[in-house]
C-alpha cells in the first residue's frame, strides 16, 4: 500500500537537493548576480523534486513498477539507468540555460542524492514529521 508519507518526505527531501543544485549552479555559472542566478535556478525545483519522489516509489513499490516494464530489470539495473538518465538530463537543461554550463561532477552528485535517496530516506525519515 502507497504511504503518502513517502510522497510529502520524498518532497521536503528534493526541496533540499534542489537549493543544492542552485548552489551548484550558482557556483559554476559564468554570468553573477542574485536575479540571474534565481532566473536559471527555478527549472532544477519541479525536477529534482518529482526525480526524488520518483526515485523512492520505484524502489519502495518495484513489485508494482516492474509488471508494466517489457522486460524484468533487476531492482539495482533499473537503479542504475534511472542514475544514468537523470545525469544527462541534469547536464542537458544546465547546458541550455544561456551562461550556465554545470560541470558533470557537479551533475553527478546531484543525481546520486537523488537516485540514492531510498537508501538514506530511513535514517532522514527518523527526523521528518508525520503528515498521515
Amino acid at each position: 500500500m502507497l504511504d503518502l508519507n513517502l510522497i510529502v518526505h520524498g518532497f521536503l527531501i528534493g526541496l533540499i537537493i534542489s537549493i543544492l543544485e542552485i548552489i551548484f549552479v550558482h557556483s559554476d555559472e559564468e554570468v553573477y548576480g542574485l536575479g540571474v542566478w534565481l532566473k536559471h535556478g527555478w527549472h532544477t525545483f519541479p525536477f529534482t523534486i518529482g526525480g526524488t519522489i520518483l526515485s523512492l516509489l520505484i524502489w519502495y513499490s518495484y513489485d508494482f513498477v516492474v509488471q508494466f516494464l517489457p522486460i524484468l530489470i533487476p531492482k539495482l539495473a533499473l537503479y542504475f539507468l534511472f542514475f544514468i538518465v537523470m545525469t544527462v538530463i541534469i547536464h542537458a537543461k544546465a547546458a541550455i540555460t544561456r551562461g550556465v554550463g554545470e560541470t558533470w561532477m557537479h551533475c553527478i552528485i546531484i543525481s546520486l542524492l537523488i537516485t540514492l535517496a531510498p537508501l538514506y530516506y530511513p535514517f532522514v525519515a527518523l527526523y521528518l514529521p508525520r503528515f498521515f
